[in-house]
């Protein structure tokens, strides 16, 4: 796992979204699960999913044709000339 992973996990327990249960074994074995507060959002992120595919060929249209956006994409959501990774 990532550093910046477990930063977002350890966050997510913090604000009570989901509960990390730790098994000492060889190897360790560490268990996440989501709270009913957690759940609670599954519903809305569904939405907004579902928002997101149903919207796709028009923020890609925006973000290909707009001239202030500093980074135009290409269709099929990759970035010309982003940073590499």
């Amino acid at each position: 796992m990532r550093v910046t992973e477990g930063a977002d996990l350890r966050t997510l327990e913090r604000n009570e979204l989901l509960t990390r249960t730790f098994t000492p074994s060889v190897p360790v074995r560490v268990d996440y699960e989501l709270t009913s507060l957690g759940q609670s959002l599954l519903e809305p992120i569904r939405h907004l999913k579902d928002w997101a595919e149903s919207h796709r060929a028009d923020v890609d249209a925006a973000l290909t044709t707009n001239p202030a956006n500093p980074t135009p994409r290409a269709t099929g959501g990759s970035r010309t000339g982003a940073a590499p990774r």
